[in-house]
């Protein structure tokens, strides 16, 4: 079972990140970037550019709550997105 915060992370990620979706299919489900570029028609160039755009706003969006302190989840690690 996940942890709430962890649950609430990655609902704001989700809403926030455009192709947060590449992110979670490639480091939490597993799947490799020629699965998906096969499975959306882009290529693996297209999917892998798109990850590391996923990427830098994941560590702007840590930067973001870091400094507004409207995020508190103390047991979640940046390294983990990152």
């Amino acid at each position: 079972m996940e942890h709430p915060d962890f649950s609430r992370l990655l609902e704001h990620l989700r809403r926030s990140i455009r192709h947060f979706v590449l992110f979670e299919a490639v480091y939490l489900g597993g799947y490799s970037s020629r699965e998906l570029a096969q499975k959306l028609g882009i290529t693996e160039r297209s999917v892998r550019r798109r990850l590391g755009h996923v990427r830098k706003a994941i560590e702007n969006s840590f930067d973001e709550l870091d400094r507004t302190e409207l995020y508190q989840a103390p047991d979640i690690k940046r390294d983990y997105f990152l």
